[in-house]
């Protein structure tokens, strides 16, 4: 007999496509950011975007040093050329990027324990220093929620710095030893 059921569209694909990728790396916790330091905490690092961990930019130069710092840690995972996935979690939509770039849906995605339900979206782009600086800027003023994926990794910008998830533990403290300047002092690494 035939299969009669329609065949899945390209937005069916490509969220598909995206579990499909979740599932094999990070089956632990649902693609929401603020989960990962709680469901990934072996793979976890925490970078601060501003001398003494100041959570938030100031002037020009605080805001210069936090885009530094934050493709910095970009570029130390993602090599120049390469395409990395911007997750976005939560955007006001009329939001300009999503006039300019065309996003797709990935579904929606709960947050059983604050009881919260995200409708994510995604966007494949080309890696280069500064590529994000404005999504960063809007990260860090917090009128959006998003992080990057990489082939093996996931960044998490926020308002006062990213938090990192690496593909393994000795991964993980080798990028730690890499930023040891820019970690938290703290023993929870926060």
């Amino acid at each position: 007999m035939p299969n009669s059921e329609p065949p899945a569209t390209m937005q069916e694909q490509s969220k598909q496509r995206f579990m499909a990728f979740w599932d094999a790396r990070y089956h632990e916790t649902p693609p929401i950011n603020h989960l990962f330091k709680r469901c990934l905490p072996a793979r976890w690092a925490r970078i601060h975007s501003l001398p003494d961990a100041k959570r938030y930019a100031d002037n020009a130069q605080e805001w210069a040093e936090l885009k530094l710092r934050q493709n910095a840690v970009i570029a130390a995972l993602i090599a120049e050329g390469n395409c990395l996935r911007i997750i976005v979690n939560f955007i006001e939509i009329n939001n300009p990027l999503f006039k300019v770039h065309d996003f797709e849906n990935i579904g929606v995605f709960v947050d059983h324990a604050a009881e919260t339900v995200y409708q994510s979206y995604q966007l494949e782009v080309e890696w280069k220093p500064g590529a994000l600086d404005d999504i960063l800027t809007m990260i860090a003023r917090e009128e959006m929620r998003a992080f990057f994926m990489g082939p093996d990794c996931l960044i998490s910008p926020y308002d006062g710095g990213v938090d990192v998830i690496l593909k393994d533990e000795s991964t993980c403290a080798a990028f730690k030893e890499r930023f040891q300047d820019w970690l938290s002092p703290r023993a929870d690494g926060l």
